[in-house]
């Protein structure tokens, strides 16, 4: 049921299968005797995945009817990192490019500066202004450049040649901006396939 709502199969990923199974049967043992233990993570799981918070809790449904019990919020967010897990090993890197005038010397100094931060699933590349045009721009998903480039439609960040620490934390935010549409994972486009007008009354608004 979570692959279909994910439009992935999680059937061919074994680490996720194996997880479940060492979880999901001493929970039932928890359950059915009244044992009740805490997530301390919870709320910053169901605020953070909130999306995969609300499928997991959709799709349990089978195994509270299946062994006539229910299941925590606790019990559920603990659920709710397996799928998550098993979702992220799914995705794309991320391409970044550096856009730089020639010399590498600048190059270098920007790419360092930012590849302390950044996460290990996105890929970080050097081009020089002049041979931007040869790059198929499509596969791209951030511009961090040190020259002015020309109106293109992809997000992009505006550096010194030495990233000041303002600059750096304008890359995270873009870089969290990016990593939080993927959460979503095509869902958002999903409901916009929906006629509400079936479901919706005018005169009910």
């Amino acid at each position: 049921q979570m692959s279909e709502m994910l439009e992935y199969d999680l059937s061919v990923d074994n680490q996720l299968k194996d997880s479940l199974l060492s979880h999901i049967e001493p929970m039932i043992y928890r359950l059915k005797i009244g044992i009740d233990i805490k997530n301390p993570l919870k709320n910053q799981i169901i605020n953070q995945y909130s999306v995969m918070y609300a499928l997991t809790s959709y799709s349990v449904g089978i195994i509270e009817k299946k062994f006539s019990l229910q299941l925590t919020d606790d019990e559920i967010s603990f659920l709710t990192i397996h799928f998550q897990v098993a979702l992220e090993k799914t995705k794309v890197a991320k391409h970044i490019l550096i856009v730089c005038p020639t010399g590498l010397g600048t190059s270098q100094l920007i790419f360092q500066k930012i590849k302390q931060v950044l996460p290990a699933r996105f890929s970080l590349e050097i081009v020089e202004l002049n041979k931007l045009e040869k790059i198929d721009l499509s596969l791209i998903d951030l511009l961090i450049a040190a020259v002015h480039l020309p109106d293109i439609n992809i997000p992009t960040v505006y550096v010194s040649p030495l990233p000041t620490s303002s600059e750096i934390i304008l890359i995270n935010e873009k870089l969290s901006y990016i990593d939080n549409e993927d959460r979503t994972f095509s869902l958002i486009a999903k409901e916009q396939h929906l006629n509400l007008e079936a479901v919706l009354d005018e005169e009910f608004i």
